[in-house]
């Protein structure tokens, strides 16, 4: 038992006795194993029931976090809702960077960024770190982990920053959790990949290190936060004002107070290290922007694209278009532009600001460091780009980590007064104890009003959608959770290309494609590219790509200017129909062979259930069906379009068209009608009438129609009309080419 007393007094204060070393040095080798692990166990419990419980459950909840979040967004990427911009331009940068030795290589912008190199649009050396993890696991889905992962972590600086600030771990965790549920970061980790996810993580450190006065740390934090982007600089640069403002201050007063000279006070403020690193970091941040401007002047820009590269159109109500630093005097100066730049989507930019500050009780207004925030969020309420003031994109991540540290702040000054109001009162001991019984209050409130916000607004949130949908938030489709009935089939297709052909494709298949040198985007539709002069360009880029790429992977339900462009110019060259499923076609070049039918070779099927719409009836499970579920139409009570879709193309050929259907309780007479036709139902390529005699009830039959097509169909659907006669179910649609 002395033993045992002796090791846990060992690992509990690693101190002891010299004497002791010569006679129990081997102690812990020789002994049993086991007691040491039962000693480790019973600190380990005691630590618990000290309160360090805390730390142990803010950690599980930022794993769980992180597991959660990125297990959503592998399924949302899984169902095609990731985007060339920019999980696909991220992809490529590290996939070329590692295996071919370009500096952060994406193809998405060579017309604006004829280096193609990332740096040459944004300075982010901050990337490298994330080198050796894409190495390991070279896939898109690991960028999505790390990022998921990043945007937890930044709940431990904020953990230490809480039990710093508000002497509670109760408290640190419960801000923890706060963070964890925060919607705009939910919304910035659901959008792709961004180095900006490094944001929360590292700006709270330096706001850490920098209340500690962990002067080392604080430099090391405060480079990798220049090293995430550009942008960084400005808010690194006010929180050092900040910084300064906030050590100077308390000098200025005390030496009003005794009336000492300037010149000693401004001696005595240098000799203050929270000062001087002020001092010091702003003239890092100015630095840094030397280098910035250095370094991107060796990666030039298109001058014919240079308003979209400044992004001028993003303030056009404003009518800046100067650099950023200008914008202060900008404002300052026209006044009535500023005014009509606020009420621009004034209802959206204010749903913006309720999300941010609502969850957290407006507490942030309490603190002077939510002037920080404020000169971040002021040019993004001033914009009229949707994506800057909704939630949904990257962008909150400026934000979030000012604001929290607004909240602890704020927090922590709950029971505070003035000393010459805390000599009035009876106790300073009863203000104390009264500010720590309101601020565990508005955090149990706190705690209650994010998951109603999460409920409502966060991408996990079905409720959430609706609001997309009206623009109040920027999510892609609920589908991307629920899943697309396309993604196991257009997987099969993608399969089927070789992993160095080169290959050009549209907005969201690119990040599927991009760990490749020679993968291309069709390019987007933007109204800055309707200009003349920089269609022609593309057009020409364009034409150059399809010249050189192997294969061509498209939507043929797009109406999209530059895929209508490439559709037209797949006519002029030597490209085959390689493979079809659903609306995507793949072309291969000198390709002369049989198109594929994918995912099964010579033969779709397309079912009820997830590829039709179903206009009257319902779907109904039917254990007598091969799918298991089926489209049900009852008799007497639904007649008219009974089902229509998938809108798919098919290569030129015969094929036999087989309806799965199954009738009962008909009466004599026509039942339905099904046919087959383009275009959105405006072209009828062959219809059928089908009458009760031509059926066998209570059991499916197979109602074959038979389509011979001389090119390529990009919408065709399959549909059935019911008159009302019969109980209709129908299972599926099985496309087979014609041995006829």
């Amino acid at each position: 038992m002395a033993t045992v007393d002796f090791i846990k007094r060992y690992l509990k204060d690693k101190r002891y006795p010299k004497d002791e070393i010569s006679v129990r040095s081997a102690i812990g080798m020789l002994e049993s194993f086991p007691k040491v692990l039962k000693c480790k166990l019973t600190l380990f419990l005691e630590r618990i029931e000290k309160g360090n419980k805390y730390d142990y459950l803010a950690t599980i909840a930022i794993i769980c976090y992180g597991v959660v979040f990125s297990y959503f967004t592998l399924l949302k990427h899984y169902n095609f809702s990731s985007y060339a911009a920019d999980l696909g331009v991220f992809v490529q940068s590290f996939y070329t960077t590692l295996f071919h030795g370009r500096l952060f290589y994406y193809t998405l912008e060579l017309h604006l960024n004829p280096t193609g190199s990332y740096f040459g649009i944004h300075f982010s050396p901050i990337l490298f770190i994330l080198l050796p993890i894409y190495a390991v696991f070279p896939s898109a889905e690991s960028l999505l982990v790390t990022q998921s992962f990043l945007l937890a972590i930044g709940g431990l600086p904020l953990y230490l920053i809480s039990q710093k600030l508000l002497k509670s771990k109760k408290a640190a965790f419960v801000m923890v959790m706060l963070y964890l549920l925060y919607v705009p970061l939910h919304g910035a980790n659901w959008f792709d990949f961004h180095p900006q996810a490094f944001i929360p993580v590292i700006v709270l450190f330096i706001y850490y290190f920098a209340i500690t006065q962990s002067w080392k740390l604080y430099f090391v934090a405060t480079l990798l936060g220049l090293m995430i982007q550009e942008h960084l600089v400005y808010i690194i640069f006010v929180m050092a004002i900040y910084f300064l403002l906030t050590n100077c201050s308390k000098n200025i007063l005390v030496f009003i107070k005794q009336r000492c000279p300037i010149k000693s006070m401004i001696l005595d403020m240098l000799h203050n290290k929270g000062v001087l690193v002020s001092i010091l970091t702003i003239m890092a941040c100015f630095g840094w922007y030397l280098l910035i401007s250095w370094v991107k002047s060796y990666f030039p820009i298109n001058p014919l694209f240079s308003e979209i590269y400044r992004a001028t159109s993003n303030f056009q109500v404003l009518g800046f278009n100067g650099d950023i630093i200008t914008l202060p005097f900008y404002i300052i100066f026209n006044p009535e532009k500023t005014f009509n730049a606020l009420m621009f989507d004034f209802y959206v930019k204010f749903i913006y600001v309720l999300i941010l500050f609502g969850p957290l009780l407006f507490i942030p207004f309490r603190s002077k460091f939510c002037l920080v925030s404020f000169f971040v969020l002021g040019p993004i309420l001033l914009t009229n780009y949707l994506p800057y003031y909704t939630v949904g994109a990257q962008y909150p991540l400026y934000l979030i980590p000012l604001i929290f540290i607004s909240t602890v702040e704020g927090l922590s000054t709950l029971g505070k007064l003035k000393h010459s109001k805390i000599k009035k009162t009876s106790s300073c001991g009863e203000l104390v104890t009264s500010g720590v019984k309101a601020r565990n209050a508005l955090l149990r409130v706190m705690i209650v009003t994010s998951l109603i916000f999460m409920v409502s607004t966060s991408p996990l949130s079905p409720l959430a959608y609706s609001f997309s949908e009206k623009g109040i938030l920027w999510y892609p489709s609920y589908a991307s959770i629920t899943g697309i009935s396309f993604a196991d089939s257009l997987h099969t297709m993608l399969g089927l290309i070789p992993p160095n052909s080169s290959i050009i494709t549209v907005n969201y298949i690119f990040p599927h494609i991009a760990s490749r040198l020679d993968a291309y985007l069709v390019p987007f539709d933007f109204a800055g590219y309707q200009q003349e002069e920089r269609k022609e360009f593309l057009k020409g880029q364009v034409t150059q790509i399809l010249n050189n790429t192997e294969f061509i992977l498209l939507n043929s339900m797009a109406t999209d200017y530059w895929s209508n462009f490439v559709f037209q110019e797949i006519l002029n060259t030597s490209f085959g129909i390689y493979a079809t499923t659903y609306s995507f076609v793949l072309f291969k070049k000198d390709y002369k062979g049989e198109p594929i039918l994918v995912p099964n070779g010579n033969y779709q099927v397309y079912k009820a259930y997830k590829d039709f719409v179903i206009n009257v009836g319902q779907i109904i499970t039917d254990a007598t069906s091969d799918s298991g579920l089926v489209a049900f139409s009852q008799k007497e009570i639904d007649s008219g379009t009974f089902i229509y879709g998938p809108y798919i193309c098919l290569p030129p050929g015969t094929y036999d068209i087989i309806f799965e259907i199954k009738i009962s309780q008909p009466d004599q007479g026509l039942i339905a009608k099904l046919d087959i036709a383009d275009n959105c139902g405006h072209v009828i390529l062959i219809e059928k009438n089908l009458y009760s005699v031509e059926v066998q009830t209570e059991q499916w039959n197979n109602v074959t129609l038979q389509l011979s097509i001389s090119n390529l169909r990009s919408a065709l659907e399959f549909r059935i009309f019911t008159t009302g006669l019969a109980d209709i179910y129908f299972d599926r649609v099985i496309i087979k080419k014609s041995r006829a």
